[in-house]
């Protein structure tokens, strides 16, 4: 099952102005936006290299985020956890979220709504 957000939607394409990490939760942000992660996640590169707190849990690796820009949001996942975010980079990489837990796994704050995650599909 694939939904769309709208009000994230209507900040693409949006640049990466700041990513981190400090065990446990990853921090993305950019103008307007920033997501708080502290569930499963990976960035994988263009190149194929993945980043994750299981392969390369290293600050470095997730600032390689910085700089490149948010293309497209899929939201998809297993029905009973609910659906997380899947970011297309303008890079060629991406930046999944898979909740572990079906509440509080990640937060998406925009000017027009914060999402906590993962979501519901109704």
């Amino acid at each position: 099952m694939t939904v769309s957000t709208g009000a994230f939607d209507a900040l693409l394409p949006t640049r990466i102005a700041r990513a981190e990490f400090g065990e446990p939760t990853l921090l993305v942000a950019g103008e307007a936006w920033s997501l708080s992660v502290t569930t499963v996640w990976r960035f994988v590169m263009e190149n194929g290299e993945v980043v994750s707190p299981s392969v390369s849990p290293t600050d470095a690796g997730v600032r390689g985020l910085v700089g490149d820009t948010i293309i497209a949001a899929k939201w998809c996942g297993p029905v009973e956890l609910g659906l997380d975010p899947t970011f297309r980079l303008a890079s060629g990489g991406i930046l999944q979220i898979v909740s572990d837990a079906t509440f509080d796994t990640w937060v998406l704050h925009t000017p027009e709504l914060v999402l906590v995650g993962p979501l519901r599909a109704e």
